[in-house]
């Protein structure tokens, strides 16, 4: 006979399974159709709050996006910089 505190270890806590898998929750021990559910829920809630990706046709909502179209606009502003002066005469002469 298992004692019974190893015994609800070794269980799943929401049916009758051996606890093979581990998930970021608690109870952390589930059986692996418990821990199928439990990602499966994880990943549809985190793919629905980023939108759909259309990277081939223009920047979207996605954390990644956001990262490179904050990228493009510092690059946008250095070359209006560059391009402002290039067309100024400082009037200072080179040592050279």
């Amino acid at each position: 006979m298992v004692p019974p505190k190893l015994a609800d270890m070794t269980t799943c806590p929401y049916c009758s399974q051996p606890a093979t898998m581990n998930i970021i929750a608690t109870p952390s021990r589930v059986c692996i159709d418990h821990a199928a559910e439990f990602w499966t829920g994880a990943l549809a809630y985190s793919h629905a709050r980023t939108g759909v990706c259309t990277k081939s046709d223009q920047l979207c909502a996605c954390p990644r996006c956001q990262e490179m179209a904050e990228e493009f606009a510092k690059a946008e502003t250095l070359k209006r910089v560059r391009a402002a002066a290039d067309d100024v005469d400082a009037g200072i002469r080179l040592a050279s």
